[in-house]
């Protein structure tokens, strides 16, 4: 591609008109004084050129090449393949995290652990990737610092090993949103801007975690971030708790009851929200 370039001398003294018609008029022609010039784009497809003028006049002509369209490297095939090939990588860790097996419950704690680990590393060797892109991102610096690691909450192997499921659904979570941010940094600028309009009303998980003092055997939690559907556990923490415990009473946005079985119980409990 190039345009063609027309100048109207600055020795003629005179303006001039130039068109592409042979009825060319002062009325239909681009007019240029001395020294001035016009460009016609796609000007190796123009075939002719007419010229108005009240003398003769010296008038100069020359094709200039546009500049090459560069390619955004992020529309190569080899950019998605390599985005296509990350994005596979974090979906094989949430394949395994799904399938880690708790019926030996010490076991698994240490291959959920190990799995954290290889996540970590995966996520760092992404960041690196994402440099190809243009992108400085941090997807290992904020899953070492959410601190996946698993070491127990509570002493009831029961109750821990329900926190433990919760725990592993909240890595699995933070795995798929992570997922989703690798699909959208890689993609170029033009629809860059798009997609983050939709992730910034994609919410995070949100594990949020808590003491309380039952009096009577119940007490109300006031928590914001509670919603119809959330998962919350609780524990007893000391020997003034001996009932079994419930979660009732839940209002979204404002509170939710912890009740022990036993109406005496007024020891400390420690409870754990996942959202």
């Amino acid at each position: 591609m190039s345009a063609l370039i027309l100048s109207n001398g600055e020795m003629n003294g005179n303006e001039i008109f130039i068109g592409t018609t042979s009825d060319l008029t002062a009325a239909n022609g681009q007019r240029l004084y001395p020294g001035g010039q016009f460009n016609f784009p796609g000007g190796e497809n123009t075939t002719h050129v007419y010229v108005l003028s009240p003398k003769d006049v010296t008038i100069n002509i020359t094709y200039r090449p546009f500049a090459a369209h560069k390619i955004d490297w992020r529309e190569t095939d080899e950019a998605k393949q390599l985005a296509s090939q990350m994005v596979t990588d974090v979906e094989k860790l949430i394949d395994e995290g799904r399938l880690i097996d708790l019926t030996d419950y010490k076991q698994s704690i240490k291959v959920y652990n190990d799995w954290v680990e290889r996540c970590s590393v995966t996520l760092g060797r992404i960041d690196n990737h994402m440099r190809r892109f243009d992108r400085n991102t941090s997807y290992r610096s904020k899953w070492d610092s959410d601190n996946h690691n698993w070491k127990g909450l509570v002493s009831d192997e029961i109750q821990d090993k329900q926190l433990f499921k919760s725990h592993i659904n909240v890595a699995i979570a933070m795995l798929n949103y992570t997922s989703s941010q690798i699909a959208g940094d890689t993609k170029a600028d033009v629809d860059l801007n798009s997609f983050k309009n939709v992730l910034k009303n994609w919410p995070e998980p949100r594990v949020i975690k808590g003491v309380a003092i039952l009096k009577n055997g119940q007490i109300t939690v006031f928590n914001i971030a509670v919603t119809q559907t959330s998962e919350i556990y609780a524990s007893g923490q000391d020997d003034n708790v001996s009932g079994s415990l419930r979660i009732t009473n839940i209002k979204p946005g404002v509170s939710f009851d912890i009740v022990s079985s036993n109406g005496a119980d007024n020891g400390k409990v420690a409870w754990f929200l996942y959202q």
